[in-house]
């Protein structure tokens, strides 16, 4: 056989081989091309999906936070506590809006108990409230008090065992000490503050600790204090006149003014007698006169 005629048979052979993998290529694609397509159209799919969903969570965390500041612009202690219950719900699945909104209504209900009046109410320039029904009853008071215990509790609950919320949870139990502190249960206040001062050593924060100690000190060994006086105790301050060359003693005694010299009694200064008899010694006697 010839170098050509093997040439020829070389080339029919690649020939042959070549169309056969292309069949074999097409049959593939036939037959796996669309379950193949399907799955890169999921990936594709699933992938835009998640994009799109990371876009809308962070959206609706930016929403969050914005209604949360809007709410308690004037700070939470001065924001409604029912607004900031409801930020709290509609937000339920973003943690530290939901947390901070609960426990900034609970707070708020706190300090309407220490003022004594409704959230929101607006007192005067001279220190009184527009209306009567402004002022909490005792009821109220009560009420108030059980609702605040109840969301710190909920928050407590929410964040005692989640790592990073450990800020949370020392809030809700200082809460609750404050609770119980005004209800007069000073065994639950301290058992909360032991709480505090537990949490806080594991979480490595120094300033609870000691701030947990301090107030267990405190609620275990009250100060002293020193009685109120009132304005009908104070003594009554004297004129302006009256006031500059007199001696101020305690109300009820009359001041002592320091008495004014009489100048005709100074025996530092020479009265008119006292400057005759003077010249009369002073002068030389007289030799005038007969001698006896």
């Amino acid at each position: 056989m010839s170098i050509d005629q093997r040439h020829t048979q070389i080339r029919e052979k690649a020939g042959l081989e070549e169309s056969r993998l292309n069949q074999e290529f097409i049959g593939f694609l036939q037959k796996w091309s669309t379950p193949i397509m399907a799955v890169i159209a999921v990936v594709a799919l699933g992938y835009i999906g998640l994009g799109k969903l990371k876009e809308q969570r962070l959206a609706k965390i930016d929403a969050a936070f914005r209604e949360f500041q809007s709410v308690s612009l004037g700070g939470t202690l001065n924001a409604s506590p029912d607004s900031l219950l409801n930020v709290a719900e509609a937000y339920d699945d973003v943690p530290g809006v939901a947390v901070l909104a609960r426990l900034g209504a609970a707070d708020a209900l706190l300090q309407s108990i220490r003022t004594g009046l409704r959230p929101g109410a607006v007192l005067k320039p001279d220190g009184t409230v527009e209306s009567d029904g402004d002022m909490l009853s005792e009821a109220e008071r009560e009420r108030y008090l059980d609702r605040a215990a109840q969301i710190y509790r909920a928050v407590l609950d929410r964040t005692r065992a989640v790592a990073g919320q450990e800020i949370h949870a020392i809030g809700s139990l200082y809460g609750l000490a404050a609770a119980s502190q005004m209800r007069g249960d000073t065994t639950a206040a301290t058992d909360a503050l032991e709480q505090v001062r537990s949490i806080a050593q594991q979480a490595g924060f120094e300033l609870h600790v000691r701030i947990a100690s301090d107030r267990i000190e405190a609620i275990r060994n009250p100060r002293k204090l020193a009685p109120l006086v009132s304005r009908s105790e104070l003594p009554q301050p004297l004129p302006p006149a009256a006031a500059s060359p007199s001696l101020l003693l305690p109300t009820g005694e009359d001041p002592i003014t320091p008495p004014v010299a009489d100048e005709s009694s100074d025996p530092g200064t020479p009265t008119d007698q006292d400057a005759d008899e003077q010249s009369a010694d002073d002068a030389p006697p007289d030799t005038t006169g007969d001698p006896k």
